[in-house]
């Protein structure tokens, strides 16, 4: 079902699956420099793409020594005019001596709609069925998070409602705030703002925003149509779902170890993969069709452990493409929050 392209260590170079390529993260840390590391990642990809047009979304983590604006020089060099993808810069632990991470996802058709925003902070890029957009985040006199968060929402509901796009058919969020410690500020607000019945699957760390000002960078995917459409939402929260299905894919929140038991990353990873494949095998689903999976881990540093957790783990030939870095996460408890992505059978 999922097509897997240059497997090495026990992770795809890429995912292939309806019309999308999901890469695994590129790195370059034997370069010296942000903008040295962004040029041979780039040149890397250059190898791998098609197309630079075809890009439709990316996640991409800069180092806290990371020089920014070396970066988007980079980037905004390389990428073509108007193709602009949608996508999200953080800041976050790379082991290996990398300062830059970049993960993007590539469309293999023509059927690409991009919108450039109209305050121009960020892109929708629609896609198969599904809608993308940008991290998206605010300043000017809101310090806040919870300030923060109400603008950024209020600013999706107008971009929705001028696109003829229903909050209902949301799908999944990726929230990355400054200062995890806050969340309840961004919880409270996203309870009252996101629909009962109609949660998201989603993942929150402490992803830094680039800006030091940005308290908030909130990337959401909905189902593209101006109708509420029927999505299949497994067990439903106050504020997501455990997974969210449609067109064929299925959306996991991030998966944490809840067991006290359980000490250091690798102990940590094992329960935690247990437990998503417990929950893919309960639906009707396989291991071996996860399309794409990230990995928030405490400690970079520990990377090793969760390497070796994740090679007893996977499913040989069937490897999913693969992001990792490391993070603050919603609890000191935690050395790990994983969420993965799966093919399914229409729902």
């Amino acid at each position: 079902m999922v097509e897997r392209m240059n497997t090495q260590n026990k992770v795809s170079q890429a995912s292939a699956y309806q019309n999308l390529k999901y890469y695994s993260a590129v790195t370059a840390g034997e370069a010296e420099g942000t903008a040295a590391q962004t040029q041979e990642i780039l040149r890397r990809y250059d190898e791998m793409l098609a197309d630079r047009n075809h890009i439709v979304s990316g996640l991409v983590m800069l180092s806290h020594e990371a020089d920014a604006d070396a970066f988007f020089s980079e980037w905004n060099s390389w990428i073509p005019k108007n193709e602009e993808p949608a996508l999200t810069v953080i800041r976050a632990g790379l082991a290996g001596g990398a300062m830059v991470s970049i993960a993007l996802n590539e469309a293999t058709t023509d059927e690409i709609s991009r919108t450039r925003l109209n305050d121009r902070t960020g892109m929708m890029v629609r896609f198969g069925g599904v809608v993308y957009f940008s991290g998206r985040s605010v300043d000017g006199g809101r310090d806040t998070l919870r300030e923060q968060s109400r603008e950024v929402m209020r600013t999706y509901d107008n971009i929705l409602a001028v696109n003829n796009l229903r909050k209902e058919n949301i799908l999944n969020g990726n929230i990355f705030v400054q200062d995890i410690t806050m969340q309840n500020e961004y919880e409270n607000v996203w309870i009252g703002w996101s629909h009962i019945g109609h949660k998201p699957s989603g993942t929150m760390v402490e992803g830094r925003p680039v800006n030091r000002r940005h308290q908030l960078e909130l990337g959401l995917t909905f189902a593209d149509s101006d109708k509420v459409l029927t999505i299949l939402r497994k067990n439903p929260g106050h504020n997501c779902c455990r997974f969210v299905t449609y067109n064929g894919i299925s959306y996991f929140t991030g998966n944490v170890c809840h067991d006290p038991d359980a000490e250091g990353l690798y102990e940590h990873s094992k329960k935690v993969f247990a437990q998503l494949e417990a929950q893919i095998n309960e639906n009707g689903m396989k291991k071996e069709d996860i399309i794409v999976c990230n990995a928030y881990i405490k400690d970079i540093d520990a990377q090793e452990a969760f390497e070796k957790a994740w090679d007893e783990w996977v499913s040989e030939g069937n490897e999913p493409a693969r992001t990792i870095c490391g993070t603050r996460l919603l609890s000191d408890r935690y050395e790990i929050e994983f969420t993965i992505t799966v093919a399914c059978k229409q729902k």
